[in-house]
């Protein structure tokens, strides 16, 4: 029986204990003009302020969606009109519904019809190009890869591009070949 339980004991003292969670390092920062850069940890998401709304790319989730709308809110008092999912993994895509009511939800043909409880409204296949408030946004299917709906967008007149997950620092380049064709 003593055997039992120190060997009960020693099997206990292996397990990991658990610790809190750490706190989200998150930041907004000016690219440019009035194209801002917002990060979340590793993950990083792009949003645009024009004369008539603003467009969001990727919420993150829905605690670094619910913070940058916040962020926004001290940047202009313009609604948030278009959310651009630039594809529908989790890591990137959930928390839209934190931006409320949003007109314009935007992702590839290939994603979802609703990511995280939003509904996608509009859908493109290789390419799409919209305009607000004297900005052009142009998005791009970059094929199977990460992903099958994957995309990239180009602001213009700033000429910023966002992109995500084509290039993993840190990271196996073949992580994700069960996904490609």
């Amino acid at each position: 029986m003593k055997l039992t339980w120190t060997t009960l004991f020693a099997a206990l003292l292996m397990l990991p204990g658990s610790a809190p969670a750490q706190e989200a390092t998150r930041e907004v920062s000016n690219i440019t003009g009035d194209v801002y850069l917002f990060r979340n940890n590793s993950h990083n998401s792009v949003f645009i302020i024009t004369a008539e709304g603003v467009v969001v790319t990727d919420p993150i989730n829905a605690a670094a969606a619910a913070w940058l709308k916040s962020e926004i809110g001290k940047l202009t008092d313009r609604p948030i009109t278009h959310l651009v999912y630039s594809h529908s993994h989790g890591d990137h895509a959930s928390g839209g519904a934190e931006f409320g009511d949003v007109p314009n939800v935007i992702a590839h043909e290939n994603a979802p019809e609703a990511i995280d409880g939003v509904v996608i409204g509009q859908r493109f296949s290789e390419e799409m190009q919209f305009s607000l408030g004297g900005k052009t946004f142009e998005l791009t299917w970059l094929g199977p890869g990460h992903g099958v709906d994957l995309a990239a967008m180009v602001i213009r007149p700033e000429n910023v591009a966002f992109v995500v997950d084509a290039v993993a620092s840190r990271r196996l380049f073949y992580r994700d070949f069960g996904n490609a064709n």
